[in-house]
């Protein structure tokens, strides 16, 4: 597809991630690129467990340039790290694969940068569905089969099209736009959405691979909590209103109602409106005790506050959370984003809807 092959910082990203990233840089070191152009940057949040030893070890049985740095950090500030750490390598492109994707397309590198060189500079994604395993026996088998598995050139038919954002689980980012956009660290999650909402704003564009063959797989157990559950009230509360201003760009449709219809409907917003039903039957409950009148239904509304969030604590501290007091923190956190949230996505729209609407009239412009 090209004639001389750049240099790739292939970049991942990882915290305890013990069960997956053995697979998922065996999968690396089996691409059909140069090894003499890549090079390994890991950035490892802080592993408790032997992930760091298996990188190594991996990497070094595959003879892969490459550099491990061991930092506490959230997901931005670690793809920052290893951003930066690659730009002084003077990379062309940096390469960015999540440390539980499993690559099965062993010209996938390849392929993101010929489309790259067509549409670029750009950032370019190419998808890939998420497994999930009930054992780790189970997931061994499936991502050596997928390691020593390839995709057929004469069976894919590959689509590229223009997108809002895209999540980085498999991503080519060119050194360009990587020293133009960074990632912003108040983004303790929703940063891929923020990342693409500066990437078409300073001028440049986002596109996805899709194909008719899985590129790649996201391979992982249950875990007992997830991002979301397990962070600090303070972490997740960071940044909030940049957490808002990357909702409402998602859920973008044009006109207020539409965009307010997509983004309530959505899993998340169903979930704001839980939160916040919640806490305003509880509001009239208390309001209607203080009447003689309306005593009974207020305790009724009083009553069935106090039910469903009985409820609700105990499902997250049963599949989320390590304690009854965690799910407690963690229910009130979501409370509060959800009370922030769910009036602020109307206000940032009608603030920025034409600028939204500029970007996506860009996107229309761009697709292939």
């Amino acid at each position: 597809m090209i004639d001389s092959k750049p240099l790739v910082a292939v970049c991942l990203t990882c915290k305890n991630a013990c069960t997956t990233i053995e697979y998922v840089l065996q999968s690396i070191a089996l691409l059909k690129y140069p090894k003499d152009k890549l090079t390994v940057i890991i950035v490892d949040g802080g592993s408790n467990d032997n992930t760091v030893d298996i990188a190594r070890r991996i990497l070094n049985y595959y003879g892969l340039r490459y550099k491990i740095v061991v930092k506490p950090c959230n997901i931005p500030e670690g793809r920052n790290e290893y951003m930066t750490r690659a730009l002084e390598k003077n990379v062309d492109y940096i390469f960015f694969v999540d440390s539980d994707m499993v690559i099965k397309d062993k010209q996938i590198l390849t392929r993101l940068i010929g489309y790259e060189r067509k549409y670029g500079p750009c950032v370019i994604s190419a998808s890939g569905p998420a497994r999930m395993f009930k054992n780790l026996e189970e997931l061994k088998r499936f991502a050596n089969s997928i390691i020593e598995s390839d995709v057929s050139d004469d069976k894919l038919d590959v689509k590229v099209n223009a997108i809002p954002w895209c999540a980085m689980g498999l991503t080519l980012i060119h050194a360009e736009v990587a020293r133009c956009v960074k990632f912003d660290e108040d983004m303790t999650f929703a940063e891929d959405k923020f990342y693409g909402y500066n990437v078409w704003r300073k001028g440049y564009k986002i596109f996805l691979v899709s194909a008719n063959i899985d590129l790649a797989y996201d391979v992982n157990l249950p875990k007992r909590g997830d991002i979301y559950a397990r962070m600090s009230v303070r972490d997740y509360l960071r940044g909030l209103y940049k957490k808002a201003f990357a909702t409402t760009f998602t859920f973008y449709r044009g006109s207020l109602f539409k965009t307010m219809y997509t983004f309530l409907a959505s899993r998340s917003g169903l979930r704001m409106l839980f939160h916040v039903t919640k806490i305003l039957a509880l509001v009239l409950g208390l309001v209607m005790l203080t009447n003689p009148v309306s005593w009974p239904l207020g305790l009724a509304f009083t009553m069935l506050y106090a039910t469903i969030s009985s409820l609700y604590i105990s499902r997250l501290r049963l599949i989320k959370c390590r304690s009854i007091w965690h799910a407690v923190f963690s229910s009130l956190k979501f409370k509060l984003y959800s009370i922030y949230m769910l009036p602020l996505v109307p206000l940032i729209y009608l603030r920025h809807k034409n600028e939204f609407s500029r970007i996506f009239h860009r996107i229309e412009d761009f697709k292939p």
